[in-house]
């Protein structure tokens, strides 16, 4: 069940467009500033670590009227209250460049249908750490979100709009989208659920995957792609480098000519 804090006014209005879009009227999603760096499955596997949320203090003491309590007391981290026990993945990210970067997730294993309650990883939170310690977990939060349409508002998608990069056209607005300005280092991405989950219960489902994009500044992230580095942006160095071309080619035809005379 989503929690009063979900369905206020803003969430009202997302849940309104979630299920009254069609395929006929679906929109294209726009995507983040920067270049899409990388695309990672995230899975939680039948045998899962387990988060306990007493151990984030601020989830703890947050707790109001509606039900959710706030990991790390950022407004976007709802996480539920009707119980602290979570399954969660955690996925290893190196920074190597100073800049903007933004996370979301795209799509889930099994798809959505349109009822966010008929698996756990319909309605999945993402966070970001500094040194992630699952025993403290408000300490090295960079970033989190539950739902997108706390983010973005009246620009969140609905039922039927369409991730250009995936194709994705089964979306909906209780995946994670959260923007974070990163220095190089070492941080991780956890993948978790906005409501209980005991891992007995999960044996249940699992498993169950997210697919998240990593967006940020041209080669910003070790490991991922890099449009320098496979010649698809016209970068300084690339438009040198076809001029040299340029230049030998035409060494090359002032040599034939002067071979003919």
């Amino acid at each position: 069940m989503q929690s009063m804090t979900k369905f206020g006014a803003v969430a009202a209005l997302a849940a309104c467009a979630l299920f009254s879009a069609t395929a006929a009227n679906a929109a294209t999603i726009s995507d983040p500033s920067g270049v899409l760096l990388d695309t990672v499955t995230a899975t939680i596997p039948a045998n899962p670590e387990t988060l306990d949320l007493n151990d984030s203090p601020s989830w703890v003491t947050s707790v109001g009227v509606d039900n959710d309590g706030l990991l790390a007391g950022q407004a976007d981290c709802m996480l539920s209250t009707e119980g602290p026990e979570r399954v969660y993945v955690a996925l290893n990210l190196t920074v190597v460049k100073s800049g903007t970067y933004t996370f979301r997730i795209v799509g889930t294993d099994p798809e959505f249908a349109g009822d966010i309650g008929s698996s756990p990883i319909q309605d999945p939170f993402m966070a970001l750490y500094e040194d992630f310690d699952p025993t403290a977990l408000d300490t090295g939060v960079i970033g989190c979100n539950d739902d997108e349409y706390m983010i973005l508002g009246a620009n969140s998608w609905a039922n039927g709009d369409t991730f250009p990069t995936n194709g994705e056209s089964n979306t909906n607005d209780r995946w994670s989208h959260f923007t974070a300005d990163l220095e190089p280092g070492h941080y991780t991405v956890v993948m978790t659920t906005w409501g209980p989950v005991t891992e007995s219960d999960w044996a249940a489902f699992a498993p169950q995957s997210a697919t998240f994009e990593y967006w940020g500044p041209d080669c910003g992230i070790e490991g991922t792609t890099c449009l320098a580095e496979t010649g698809v942006d016209a970068t300084p160095s690339l438009i040198a480098g076809i001029g040299l071309l340029a230049a030998g080619v035409a060494a090359v035809a002032v040599r034939r000519r002067r071979a003919t005379k």
